[in-house]
């Protein structure tokens, strides 16, 4: 027998090592599987059992965002809301089963406006909107109000019909449900709009609470059904859909690892096609609403602070819907950016004067915004649908009648002293800093407004001391005036320095502060922002 004959065959160890192969295969997969079934069931136990601090990734993972998108998704209202808890899942104020809710104003069923009887014999204007319109500052501040005690008060009374939350879609029906109440007063009727917003909110049966969802059906707006009229009920009858928590974390994480795959798993296309039929729809419900009825009536574009100056991408196509349709149907039209430029000079950080960024006005307009915001009314209740005409604003500038306390403040440790920061539109970005090495207090002024240390000594300070200078100079880029910095003890100024030194020529302070109860470091002015606008006192002490 030859020796080829005599070797082993090789059959078994093939077969031996494809069982190996599919064993690892098998232990890799169901590896998979578990990591992924764990890690599911982990985030789920994060999400709706807390009942104890689990960390900051367990409490990075409590946020709907992460999980569904608040523009078009119910279940980020509703994750949003139970994660909340407490007050987050009582009912709507004034729950309405058209309109979801009227805020509590406004009577649910017949939309009685609590005012209607103080209009008279004067021209009635109905302003309709979201909480743009409705305004969150005290209502002696809002719109009916600026018009009551400005030179049209005689002529025009308002009653404002705008409620917080609202959609265009609840926009729309409040207007439609409300409108013939006023027939026999022939009312002006201004269709207020957030165009940052509103149109998001129309394909939504949850934000917050329940609301109406419209569907287009032929030419007609058709509604799904009444809206279930507390919230806890509603979120029983329907529940979260999210199946996978763990793969729309994936979905919804904020990178750009397959973005576009991503946004067309989400169907982020086929929502904003959604967005556009309905609202275009909408859009042109409202007209027919009031044109029918020989209504003098224009639409009016309110901004969030990001496209207070120019159009702010993720929104510019709801944008131009606004001004398509109008064009389309003779919609007067009126845009509130062109004033709240005006009275900024076309400055983002002046402009941030004219909008809140703490509750409750937090990215709505303050007290000053809402004025300017009229002044763009006051066109359209004059009839004047030209150029934007901002003489009138000039002149209430020029007056000083646009100056409102806006400050914001916040408890901090100065130097080892209790103190209070105060700032102005600061958007979360650091105003103040203390370091020790080197020993400095730092302050960044800004065109928003100054920034100020107020320190509360009740006579428990003799003597402040330091050397005052700026943080970057001309070698920085920056011009060599610009800042200015100021001291005020009991209120009083007790040193002003109109131009901030170098930090190659520093300014010695030496203020006595002997039976003092406050102290007070103001910054203030702008050389260009970001750097160049900080000053610091070096070595600084309170004795």
């Amino acid at each position: 027998m030859s020796d080829q004959a005599q070797l082993p065959p090789q059959t078994p160890k093939r077969s031996s090592l494809g069982r190996k192969l599919r064993r690892v295969v098998f232990a890799l997969a169901a590896g998979v599987v578990l990591a992924l079934v764990g890690g599911e069931l982990w985030i789920r136990w994060i999400l709706f059992h807390s009942g104890e601090d689990r960390g900051p990734l367990a409490a990075s993972l409590r946020s709907a965002g992460r999980y569904a998108d608040g523009n078009y998704d119910d279940d980020y209202w509703k994750l949003n809301s139970i994660l909340l808890g407490g007050t987050a899942l009582d009912d709507a104020p004034g729950p309405d089963p058209i309109l979801g809710w009227t805020g509590g104003g406004i009577t649910p069923g017949t939309y009685e406006h609590p005012f209607e009887s103080t209009v008279g014999d004067r021209q009635l204007v109905l302003l309709y909107g979201d909480s743009f319109a409705q305004c969150n500052t005290p209502p002696s501040l809002c719109f009916q109000s600026i018009l009551e005690s400005s030179d049209l008060g005689r002529r025009f009374a308002m009653l404002n019909y705008g409620v917080g939350g609202f959609g265009l879609d609840q926009i729309y029906l409040m207007l439609e449900h409300s409108i013939d109440r006023f027939k026999a007063k022939n009312p002006i009727v201004i269709v207020g709009i957030l165009v940052d917003s509103d149109l998001e909110r129309s394909i939504l049966g949850f934000r917050g609470w329940g609301k109406p969802r419209l569907d287009v059906v032929g030419d007609r707006l058709v509604a799904r059904g009444p809206v279930p009229l507390t919230t806890r009920g509603y979120l029983a009858e329907n529940p979260i859909s999210i199946k996978s928590y763990l793969w729309n974390l994936f979905l919804y994480q904020n990178s750009r690892f397959m973005e576009e795959t991503r946004a067309r798993w989400r169907g982020v296309h086929r929502i904003t096609e959604e967005k556009k039929l309905v609202n275009r729809r909408i859009l042109e419900e409202i007209e027919r609403v009031l044109s029918s009825r020989g209504l003098r009536h224009f639409f009016l574009v309110f901004h969030a602070e990001q496209g207070a100056l120019s159009r702010w991408e993720p929104f510019e196509w709801q944008e131009q819907m606004i001004e398509d349709v109008c064009a389309e149907h003779s919609i007067p039209l009126i845009d509130t950016r062109a004033w709240l430029s005006f009275a900024s000079d076309g400055y983002k950080e002046k402009c941030a004067r004219l909008y809140g960024h703490s509750s409750p006005l937090l990215g709505h307009h303050n007290a000053a915004g809402n004025i300017v915001c009229f002044e763009a009314m006051r066109q359209g209740l004059l009839g004047q649908f030209g150029a934007p005409d901002t003489r009138h604003l000039a002149a209430l500038i020029d007056d000083g009648l646009l100056e409102f306390d806006t400050s914001e403040t916040k408890p901090c440790t100065f130097l080892g002293r209790p103190a209070t920061l105060i700032t102005h539109a600061s958007y979360g970005a650091p105003r103040s800093a203390e370091t020790s090495n080197p020993n400095r207090l730092q302050l960044r002024a800004d065109l928003s407004g100054y920034t100020a240390a107020k320190f509360e000594l009740e006579g428990g300070a003799k003597r402040l001391s330091g050397q005052l200078h700026t943080m970057a100079d001309a070698q920085n880029g920056c011009p060599e005036q610009g800042l200015r910095f100021s001291i005020e003890v009991d209120g009083a100024v007790v040193l002003d320095c109109p131009v901030v030194p170098p930090a190659a020529n520093p300014m010695s302070l030496d203020i006595d502060l002997t039976g003092a109860r406050t102290l007070t470091l103001i910054a203030r002015g702008d050389r260009g922002g970001a750097g160049c606008n900080w000053l610091c006192v070096e070595n600084p002490r309170l004795d």
